[in-house]
């Protein structure tokens, strides 16, 4: 099944000014596997994390608002069981860019937009040649869809998949909406 889910990655906000922004309140309580709607946790890299268990929350409108204010903010929107993956970022209330691999439209699909990070040129050649020498379109292994996700691991230096980093282990605390 794998996850569907999405994650915020905010830079120039503080934790308590994000919350605010999202309408939600840090509970203070351990949720190390984010199994609570929304997690958050401060990353030594100066990004705040915030893990949301709804794919659709972070649509345009709102991620232009929550923009406001952040030096930027990175967005990954992840359904493992369609094989559907996008990164986006946005600043100052406007959309800076975006990468999108749908395997519904090919294995090799690849949308991009806006103007992206340099990082994106060699991880997507490095993964585009992985795909090919694996059998490219019958591969076993869809490499693409890890494209726009490394390029936010890049960015920021969290991945939605690990636990452990180089850096240690993020603390995600429960974030409860504000009643």
């Amino acid at each position: 099944m794998g996850f569907n889910m999405a994650w915020l990655a905010f830079k120039g906000l503080t934790p308590e000014e994000v919350h605010a922004k999202l309408g939600l309140t840090d509970s203070q309580q351990d949720d190390p596997y984010n199994e609570a709607d929304f997690s958050g946790a401060q990353l030594p890299t100066g990004w705040y994390i915030v893990w949301i268990a709804d794919i659709s929350l972070p649509n345009q409108d709102n991620l232009a608002k929550w923009s406001q204010g952040a030096e930027e903010v990175l967005c990954a929107q992840i359904s493992e069981g369609a094989m559907i993956s996008m990164a986006s970022a946005f600043r100052n209330g406007a959309p800076a860019w975006w990468v999108l691999h749908n395997s519904e439209q090919g294995v090799f699909d690849l949308q991009t937009g806006g103007e992206l990070p340099a990082c994106l040129d060699e991880i997507r050649a490095e993964l585009t040649a992985r795909q090919t020498a694996e059998g490219g379109e019958t591969a076993p292994v869809d490499f693409i869809f890890d494209i726009p996700l490394t390029v936010l691991a890049t960015l920021c230096g969290f991945e939605h998949s690990k636990t452990e980093f180089d850096w240690g282990q993020p603390r995600f605390t429960r974030l409860d909406p504000v009643r």
